[in-house]
């Protein structure tokens, strides 16, 4: 790369940090499970207690975000800001990822900017305590680092070592900062075969070349294992987090188990399921005076606020509510006095009620484990429906828009944001808890929330376009290549994009028409690059393909006949 083309990749991420630095921080100081609950988890670390004292929300959810946020506030380094340089960093890695693929720098660098001015990352999810806003930049660098070692298996396996540990490290990172994060693991399987296949045909330094591919996967298990194992010392419990938990998803797939008299979409545990099973477990009818009262109710009510689909029942609690709401009542009586009793309670719960599905007195299906409700045919129409609107979605950028979220909660829990996240607020609703801009600074902010705006709305008519031509071009590539019967490793690697893609759509599609809607932004943003790096690889191999025709074309023509 010489230095006229560093001078413009530097330009380029210049500019855009220089736009997003416009957005101030949305602290939720009023949301215990989301926002304020991962600053009290950095905060925590960085005061070098771990997690901190154990309660109910300590290990509810992975903490690689609140070690992110704590270690973006050791190096000063303000975390929105951060959401951009990682996301940069993606983009840059990516760039020199596909130059065995894209040899011209000039097609490498527009795709460089395409991705670097991705509107999902200058959208409200940029003001936001949000996963999201790491995990998007990671699933780029995954997709990088996967192509990178896909098109260099011929190299030497010096080569390979260090995309191997850029995806190893990655992978640790992006495993322990979600709960659902197996949705990678289908694609994974099909790069590593894929990998496995070429290098073993090949057999140049087929064994070296081998344990340079399982290397990011053993490096992602210790990764895990380093968590759990902070998890025990502090906690007792060698566990990831308690909804990956063993006990939480067995008392989840036990109280899910017992059968319905009418069925209504979401009521994955309704009152009159919750009545049978206060008969016959004395552990879970701790819960019954609160989850059949007020408390329960406030639960009801909330869910309806946000699901969509069924007929709507507070008393039933439906959703994913219904989880926070037996953590609650499950605190109310006294069994998150640490891990190792929260965890004893809950398989408490899940002995007593697969007992009695076992005598007879519940009926019942199978014995499960598991966060999600029995598969059942009425969800086949509901998963279309969510299918068709995920597509449109992701096609059509459906609530991908420049704005700032404005601050929730009690001004006093909202002083850890801007001390940790090292940010200036937003505003309540009533325009309270934030410090009013400078004038000439709010002119400034005003200006590049304007230019961003513009490029968002830019996006908004070219993405559909690009989208579509992209898919058109993928699915010729895909008809010539079986005509042909021989796979290029750019549709190779598109293939394997694909199912990313149907991994990630497929977790969505069902947690929507099971527990809560998960179709919309911040949720749909890790399809964003997956989806965009498939078209443009498909797009440039069309094109490519379509040269090389006309140049055979051309070769084959009979030439001028000189004798005439």
């Amino acid at each position: 790369m010489n230095n006229l083309v560093r001078v413009a990749f530097t330009l380029a991420v210049a500019v855009k940090i220089w736009l997003v630095l416009c957005f101030a921080m949305r602290a939720g100081g009023d949301a215990p499970e989301d926002d304020r609950l991962f600053m009290s988890l950095a905060q925590n670390i960085i005061s070098g207690q771990w997690l901190g004292t154990y309660d109910t929300y300590t290990l509810v959810k992975c903490p690689f975000f609140p070690i992110w946020i704590a270690a973006m506030f050791y190096l000063n380094i303000p975390l929105l800001v951060s959401y951009q340089l990682l996301h940069a960093g993606a983009c840059l890695l990516l760039a020199a990822a596909l130059r065995p693929s894209i040899p011209r720098q000039a097609t490498r660098f527009a795709i460089f900017l395409w991705f670097l001015f991705d509107p999902v990352m200058y959208s409200y999810m940029a003001s936001h305590v949000v996963r999201d806003a790491i995990n998007t930049p990671m699933t780029l660098i995954i997709l990088t680092a996967m192509i990178a070692i896909l098109t260099r298996l011929d190299r030497s396996p010096r080569s390979l070592l260090r995309w191997s540990l850029l995806l190893g490290s990655t992978l640790a990172a992006f495993w322990t900062s979600r709960e659902e994060a197996v949705w990678i693991v289908p694609g994974l399987l099909a790069a590593l075969g894929y990998a496995l296949y070429i290098v073993w045909r090949c057999r140049d330094s087929a064994l070296p070349k081998t344990m340079i591919l399982v290397l990011p996967a053993l490096m992602c298990a210790a990764g895990t294992v380093t968590v759990c194992a902070l998890n025990y010392v502090h906690y007792g419990v060698f566990e990831l987090s308690e909804f990956k938990s063993t006990a939480f998803k067995r008392a989840n797939g036990a109280l899910m188990r017992v059968k319905h008299e009418s069925w209504n979409q979401y009521d994955n545990v309704p009152q009159e399921v919750r009545m049978k099973i206060y008969e016959v477990s004395p552990a879970f009818a701790e819960l019954k005076g609160f989850l059949e009262g007020p408390p329960g109710e406030a639960w009801g009510r909330g869910a309806e606020s946000w699901l969509e689909g069924g007929t709507p029942s507070p008393k039933d609690i439906r959703g994913g509510f219904f989880v926070w709401a037996m953590r609650q009542a499950t605190d109310v009586q006294g069994h998150y006095s640490s891990a190792i009793e929260a965890a004893s309670y809950f398989d408490r719960i899940a002995d007593e009620i697969n007992a009695a599905c076992e005598d007879g007195r519940l009926e019942c299906g199978r014995e499960r484990s598991s966060m999600m409700p029995p598969w059942r045919n009425e969800y086949i129409p509901l998963l279309l429906d969510s299918l068709s609107q995920c597509l449109w979605n992701q096609l059509m950028l459906t609530g991908v828009e420049v704005r700032e979220l404005e601050s929730t909660g009690p001004i006093n829990l909202r002083a850890i944001f801007a001390d940790i996240g090292r940010a200036r607020l937003t505003p309540d609703p009533t325009g309270i808890g934030a410090t009013p801009t400078p004038p000439n600074q709010a002119r400034l902010n005003e200006f590049r929330f304007e230019i961003l705006r513009a490029l968002n709305s830019y996006f908004l008519k070219i993405v559909p376009v690009v989208t579509v031509c992209g898919i058109l071009a993928f699915a010729v590539t895909v008809i010539r290549a079986l005509r042909s019967r021989s796979l290029s490793p750019i549709l190779t690697i598109n293939l394997i994009l694909l199912v990313f893609f149907a991994s990630r759509t497929a977790v969505l599609c069902v947690v929507t028409v099971m527990s809560f809607d998960t179709l919309k932004v911040p949720y749909i943003t890790p399809l964003g690059p997956i989806l965009q790096l498939l078209c443009c690889l498909s797009l440039y191999h069309l094109s490519q393909n379509s040269k090389s025709a006309n140049a055979g074309r051309r070769d084959a023509a009979p030439g001028p006949n000189h004798d005439a």
